[in-house]
């Protein structure tokens, strides 16, 4: 398995696709797809929100 690394400052969209996979896209068109059976629930919901949290700051600082 090759690693993916998206920092965290280019993130900018998290998403589910088609399948239910979570979908991590990045302002430089990279993205990184991960199944959420591979995770712990309680992990993925703080997880979630911590990038509701982040995109959502760097929303607001480029408008």
């Amino acid at each position: 398995m090759k690693d993916k690394i998206l920092p965290v400052s280019d993130l900018s969209e998290f998403v589910v696709n088609a399948k239910g996979d979570y979908v991590l896209k990045s302002n430089s068109g990279k993205s990184i797809c991960f199944k959420p059976v591979y995770l712990d629930q309680k992990s993925l919901g703080v997880f979630k929100k911590f990038l509701a949290v982040l995109i959502s700051e760097k929303k607001d600082r480029r408008d």
